[in-house]
């Protein structure tokens, strides 16, 4: 094998490398927003569909204070 093939496949290495660095970032953000979204649908069904809302909700100072 002579030098310059050498360097090539070095070369040809390096971008397959960074093309697959690219797509994992790339997808990266697709899952995470994929699990988010299925992490929301499942507190909305343990919720009732119900968010917080604070005029709505209490809460009671003397907690520990007894």
């Amino acid at each position: 094998m002579s030098r310059k093939n050498k360097a090539q496949s070095i070369i040809e290495f390096a971008v397959v490398f960074a093309v697959i660095i690219a797509a994992i970032i790339i997808m990266g953000q697709y899952i995470k927003n994929a699990l988010t979204s299925k992490i929301r649908d499942t507190a909305d069904t343990f919720g009732q569909g119900e968010v917080y809302e604070p005029e709505k909700t209490t809460v009671d100072s003397q907690v520990g204070n007894e």
